[in-house]
């Protein structure tokens, strides 16, 4: 993808905005400044998208990292009220290591979450009663009036799908 020119940056908007929200609200707390914090990396991106040079395969990175340093660039001003001192000083503390696998995880539930919205209306059903609440496929047929296999079949059909959704939306990114 060509982020330098307006359909590539519509396009890479578009695939992070939400998740980069997200991202900066765990930090923030505030839905408003997460939304803030955002458009302001995504305008300092596009303002300055001639003096940017990033590595391929390093725009992941780059995004979640611009965010986060704004993000605590707000905390440090003040501008956040005390309650998110501790916070952020927590995450301070994190290693720098981990951030990478913590940004892959954030991105594959968020791409999870994403791809479980768009399964049939009776297949999200089952996959939620089997992973969130831990009912057994016997269990889940009595709740819900079906047969044993039937609901067998259902998260056999959602986990399939799954799959396929989330390793689409996975590969945007990996830019």
């Amino acid at each position: 993808m060509n982020w330098k020119n307006e359909e590539g940056y519509r396009e890479l908007f578009n695939a992070y905005y939400n998740v980069l929200c997200n991202y900066a609200f765990k930090i923030l707390k505030n839905d408003m400044d997460a939304e803030d914090v955002v458009i302001e990396v995504f305008v300092h991106f596009w303002s300055n998208k001639e003096s940017i040079n990033i590595e391929e395969g390093k725009l992941k990175s780059y995004l979640f990292s611009s965010v986060k340093n704004k993000a605590f660039g707000l905390i440090r001003s003040g501008k956040i009220r005390e309650t998110h001192e501790q916070h952020y000083s927590d995450i301070l503390k994190a290693k720098s290591d981990d951030s990478s696998l913590n940004e892959d995880l954030f991105l594959f539930r968020e791409a999870l979450k994403r791809s479980v919205r768009q399964l049939s209306p009776k297949s999200k059903e089952v996959y939620l009663l089997r992973t969130q609440n831990g009912l057994t496929f016997e269990e889940i047929a009595d709740k819900l009036g079906i047969n044993r296999r039937t609901a067998e079949n259902h998260m056999a059909a959602a986990v399939k799908k799954l799959r396929l959704l989330v390793k689409d939306t996975l590969k945007l990114f990996e830019q």
